[in-house]
């Protein structure tokens, strides 16, 4: 039941998140904070990937005293942009004071710094600026 209530709330929050995304230089970009898990934020991404065909998503949430970051490419994206989900974390994940990685079309980061979120989700638009 949990499970069911955690995944009907994440596609509420998916649908929430839609209306939020910009085009940014040609690119469907969002960079915020939600209040999910790690494996919510995954599900969440991956659901919202099929909706445009060149997103840049970056996920922040804050649990337990500590943050987390997810980083969506889409395919096209990794080409033609040369943008690597796991590069990306990587980069943002210092912002945590953590580090992590991933794939070139997704990736994750976890930090002790849940103060940093703000800087990190700012600092991910100069990947498409």
């Amino acid at each position: 039941q949990l499970e069911a209530l955690n995944r009907e709330n994440a596609l509420r929050l998916k649908d929430d998140l839609l209306k939020k995304v910009e085009t940014v230089n040609g690119v469907s970009f969002l960079s915020t904070k939600i209040n999910a898990d790690a494996s919510a934020a995954k599900e969440i991404a991956f659901a919202m990937k099929s909706s445009f065909e060149n997103l840049f998503l970056v996920l922040g949430s804050e649990n337990e005293g500590k943050a987390t970051l997810s980083v969506l490419v889409s395919e096209n994206l990794i080409s033609s942009r040369n943008l690597n989900a796991g590069n990306i974390v990587r980069e943002l994940a210092k912002s945590i004071q953590g580090g992590g990685g991933g794939q070139p079309g997704f990736a994750t980061a976890g930090g002790k710094n849940p103060q940093g979120l703000d800087e990190a989700l700012k600092l991910a638009e100069k990947y498409i600026a």
